[in-house]
């Protein structure tokens, strides 16, 4: 077949599930007797180098697109040869722990199924968990690399066919790292999840991860990457061997290289890199084990009397103590120990349950944040103008929902959103904006005037505000803001001072609503009135905060005092009158 190439190939058979996408390129090259797959890639506009590797084009969308419609694959088949995902999580895999440059390939694959897997691509597979033999990537005649930019899916382009070399079967440790990433690729549950090696228990990617951070630091490149696309597979193997030992008889087999190589390298610059290179990796909880065993470290260098460079157990931590958990939240351990349980706080547990545990420092800042950045309780006292029993009032009626508090996540202090509050003023302001029947001529009042009447009646703040959403006491207008606390909530909370009401309508409301127990003066239609006679009268006893405003205490001692004193008056007219 000529090397020119119409709008789709010939011949584009279907892809294998364990196909990558430059292999299957490779094979369409064959199938359609190509010299190289650069024709079918120039095709479609990609200009690409294959000796360098393949990754440079992944990102070319346009380029890509017209590759899926040159191969003729449907969406969900394109996009599965172009992106790695874990079979067992269904996770994606990173680019950097995938080998774009130098292929590499299993003579007895080939001789069984003439296609490249793609686990040859991944960078710890050095070993094929099939045949248990070597991977190759040097052609054995002519001692070069092996390269993409070939003809044949078996042969060099030297003329060798490498089914029929030979290459060294492996040992049973050499093979454990493949053996395991072939069982997560493939989706198949693992039988040694029990082992005392913490990657039996992980995703793929994070099993990736976890080999590669071992890797740079045991040949102390820190948080840079030791491989490059041209880098052998022995090399490789020997390296990823290495790092997956370190996860055998975990933690102490950690421990002792670490020691390895602090001895090499005489100081701490390395830890130090460690310790950033897995915070920088926080995203993964799968992989939090290693800063806790790398913390442990660092603990029982400090109780030494060693310094570990760069560390402070203060503020490098990434996960505390509960103890030290307690002193910042300011809660007790069984209140932590609550948080913990309802999921409040993500926690490393110590012995698999949540008994004993450390608590991840990311985890409590996001706590801290949403706990801690409501609105306390006397931060709604000045947001409303009210006082502390109007706000427990509203609560009861649920007029004002807690975020936070000993009945919500365990913690002492009520705290409430900002949301909440501008969502009660909101409500009674659209009553206002609805009632387009308002009399001009009738006299309006606050709540200046309406808090110490609500004393008197002994009704309670919420009981009013379920009046005025009953429909029961209608708000007529809102005034100007006189709480000066407009940023406290979203810079809109001009508080419930500002709502003007009926005068008449109030006092209506309050001679039907209260309780049946009481019986107290209506004569005094402007109690304020009274008030002032009555300071006169026991010689300025109740002091007053501001105008039009009772201290609070002295408020609900006045209104006893009143009623008994209308009681006392009553009988006294009554004797007379017999």
């Amino acid at each position: 077949m000529a090397d020119e190439l119409t709008t789709t190939l010939l011949r584009t058979p279907i892809p294998d599930r364990n196909e990558s996408l430059m292999g299957y390129l490779l094979r369409l090259t064959e199938e359609n007797c190509y010299s190289s797959p650069l024709w079918i890639l120039q095709h479609s506009g990609i200009k690409a180098n294959l000796t360098k590797g393949w990754n440079g084009w992944l990102g070319e969308k346009a380029g890509l697109e017209k590759l899926q419609n040159t191969i003729r694959l449907p969406d969900d088949e394109f996009l599965r040869l172009r992106m790695w995902r874990d079979g067992f999580s269904d996770s994606w895999i990173l680019r950097d722990h995938v080998r774009f440059g130098i292929p590499k390939v299993c003579p007895g694959c080939l001789q069984e199924n003439k296609f490249c897997r793609r686990i040859w691509e991944l960078m710890p597979v050095t070993v094929c968990p099939r045949h248990r033999t070597f991977l190759l990537d040097i052609c054995p005649d002519c001692s070069q690399a092996i390269t993409w930019n070939r003809s044949k899916m078996s042969m060099c382009r030297c003329g060798c066919d490498w089914r029929n070399v030979e290459t060294a079967i492996a040992n049973n440790l050499d093979l454990q790292p493949s053996l395991l990433i072939s069982d997560l690729l493939d989706s198949t549950e693992l039988t040694d999840r029990k082992r005392r090696n913490p990657l039996y228990g992980l995703r793929l990617d994070d099993v990736l991860v976890a080999l590669s951070i071992m890797v740079n630091h045991m040949n102390g490149m820190g948080r840079r990457s030791f491989f490059a696309s041209a880098t052998p597979n022995r090399a490789c193997h020997k390296h990823f061997t290495s790092a997956f030992l370190v996860f055998e008889d975990w933690p102490d087999s950690f421990h002792r290289m670490i020691e390895e190589v602090r001895k090499e390298a005489s100081f701490y610059t390395d830890y130090d890199y460690l310790h950033q290179r897995l915070s920088d990796e926080s995203i993964r909880p799968g992989i939090n084990f290693i800063m806790l065993a790398l913390e442990s470290y660092f603990d029982d260098l400090w109780l030494k009397t060693e310094r570990p460079y760069g560390w402070d157990q203060n503020t490098r931590r990434r996960f505390l103590k509960p103890s030290d958990v307690c002193l910042q939240l300011g809660v007790s351990m069984k209140q932590l120990h609550h948080l913990v349980q309802r999921q409040l706080i993500a926690v490393a547990s110590l012995d698999g349950s949540n008994e004993k545990f450390l608590v991840d420092t990311q985890a409590l800042e996001e706590f801290a944040r949403q706990a801690f950045s409501e609105l306390l309780v006397s931060d709604v006292c000045r947001a409303l103008g009210i006082t502390h029993e109007d706000v427990t009032d509203l609560m009861i009626y649920e007029f004002l929902v807690p975020t936070s508090g000993p009945t919500v996540d365990g913690l002492s202090e009520w705290r409430f959103s900002s949301e909440s509050i501008a969502s009660l003023i909101g409500r009674i302001r659209h009553i206002i904006s609805g009632n387009d029947a308002t009399d001009k001529v009738q006299e309006l009042v606050d709540l200046d005037f309406i808090h110490p009447r609500l004393l008197t009646y002994q009704l309670g703040l919420g009981a009013f505000i379920k009046a005025v959403f009953d429909g029961n006491i209608m708000p007529l207008a809102e005034g100007p803001s006189r709480t000066g606390f407009k940023a406290i909530v979203e810079g809109r909370c001009v508080g419930l001072q500002c709502f003007l009401f009926s005068k008449h309508q109030i006092l209506s409301w309050l001679r039907a609503n209260k309780p049946s127990n009481i019986d107290l003066i209506d004569t005094f239609s402007d109690l304020v009135t009274f008030l002032n006679k009555l300071r006169k009268m026991q010689g300025n006893r109740f002091t007053r905060k501001q105008p039009g405003l009772y201290n609070e205490d002295h408020m609900v001692e006045l209104a006893r005092h009143v009623q008994a004193d209308y009681v006392a008056r009553q009988r006294s007219e009554a004797e007379g009158a017999c």
